[in-house]
């Protein structure tokens, strides 16, 4: 039940609170608030230099992000190419196996081979 709610949970967060699947409503909520007076009547426009460094900080993390995503890309194609050459070389010594076992000098000599054994006694 625990595990339901934290994937669920994490649904949620993913769904509806990650920055990045947000971030094209910034200019409009920045406008916005721009527009906004302090009970005082002060303008909130005076803020404005806090939310563009703000705007910064996002893009700049933004962009650390789309790189991290680059890298992880780079190594998940590395991995792959690795993958399919450990598999190709572990089909390649299968086949290898196969011939041997399936050789003619292997099936003439098996009888000797069995002899060999039963005399050593294993």
């Amino acid at each position: 039940m625990r595990e339901s709610m934290a994937l669920s949970a994490q649904e949620t967060v993913r769904r509806d609170w990650l920055l990045s699947d947000h971030a094209h409503l910034w200019p409009e909520t920045y406008t916005e608030i721009a527009e906004l007076t302090t009970p005082n009547q002060t303008s909130i426009a005076n803020y404005l230099l806090v939310l563009e460094d703000m705007a910064i900080h996002l893009d700049s993390f933004l962009k650390k992000q789309e790189q991290k995503n680059a890298e992880l890309k780079a190594l998940v194609d590395n991995l792959e190419s690795e993958n399919r050459y450990i598999r190709e070389g572990w089909d390649a010594t299968k086949l290898e196996a196969v011939n041997y076992a399936l050789s003619t000098s292997w099936r003439v000599t098996r009888p000797m081979r069995k002899f060999i054994k039963l005399f050593r006694g294993k």
